[in-house]
Formats: C-alpha cells, sequence, structure tokens
C-alpha cells in the first residue's frame, strides 16, 4: 500500500507503528484487486466486504458489492455491509465515518480498518475463551459413553 508520509496528520489516534503494523495486517490478506491507495482502494467498500469475507466468510455474498467510482455507489455498498455484515458482527461505522471513507478523507480508512480489527481480535478472543472452556467442561465430565470398554468394564484407549 501507498503509505502516507506525514502519518500523525492522517490519523492522530495511531502512532507511526500502528499504522504500520495496520497496513501489515492488510497486506497479508490476499483482495482481488492490487493494492495502491488505500484511501481509493477501500472508499467503494468492496475490498472491505472481502477483508470481512476473509475472517467470517458465511457474512459476505461478494457479488453484492460492485466497483464504484461514484461516491453515492459507494456509500450504497458501504450501508449494504453494515446491513448484512457488521450489524451481525456488532461493529458500528458512522454515518459520518462512511461517507469520509468513501470521499477518501485522509485517515478515515484507518481509523475504520483499526476498528474493525479490534473487532476481529475480540470476536477471536471470545471465541477461543468459549472453546477452551467447552474443552475444559468436557475434560472434567470425562469421555462420554462410546469410550467406555464393555469387556474389561472400564475406559478403552483412545483411538
Amino acid at each position: 500500500f501507498f503509505r502516507p508520509a506525514v502519518v500523525n496528520l492522517l490519523s492522530p489516534s495511531m502512532d507511526e507503528n500502528e499504522l504500520q503494523a495496520l497496513y501489515q495486517w492488510v497486506d497479508d490478506i490476499a483482495l482481488s484487486r492490487p493494492k495502491h491507495n488505500i484511501a481509493r482502494d477501500f472508499s467503494d467498500g468492496v475490498m472491505m466486504a472481502e477483508l470481512v469475507k476473509h475472517f467470517f466468510p458465511k457474512l459476505i455474498d461478494l457479488h453484492n458489492y460492485s466497483s464504484a467510482q461514484s461516491v453515492a455507489q459507494k456509500i450504497y455498498n458501504w450501508n449494504t455491509l453494515e446491513m448484512k455484515a457488521f450489524r451481525k458482527l456488532n461493529f458500528v461505522v458512522s454515518k459520518k465515518d462512511i461517507e469520509e471513507v468513501a470521499t477518501c478523507v485522509p485517515g478515515a480508512v484507518e481509523k475504520v480498518l483499526s476498528d474493525f480489527k479490534k473487532k476481529v481480535s475480540q470476536i477471536q478472543h471470545k471465541k477461543m475463551h468459549e472453546q477452551q472452556k467447552l474443552h475444559q467442561a468436557r475434560a472434567v465430565k470425562g469421555p462420554g459413553p462410546a469410550a467406555f470398554d464393555r469387556d474389561g468394564g472400564g475406559y478403552a484407549a483412545s483411538p
């Protein structure tokens, strides 16, 4: 991605290291279009839809999002994302943020991407915690009846 030289002017809430980590996070995900300028690349919502699909494949049908040049179509794509995916993730992007991303306001997409990255991390952490609790509950409960060795009256070795 094109990485702006004056990062603090673009996104005062993030320092340069945080911005570089964010750009790397996005760069590590395979997207359908070449990455050139992050503000323009994400302005129509298509690459954001691909990013959401990468982490939550069941939430996104990419055919609902088309490349756009007009601000109205870009906002339409972002609103579609909001209705079809963001709400299900409890991820909020304000109308102001959508308008700023669609019009390539410097720093706007970085804010949205940073917030989305945090949301992904929260959801992944919650899912991992729930899986650990489930695993612990199974360990305390012991193996199910299928593991009982009827011949010896004990538990059979795991396959």
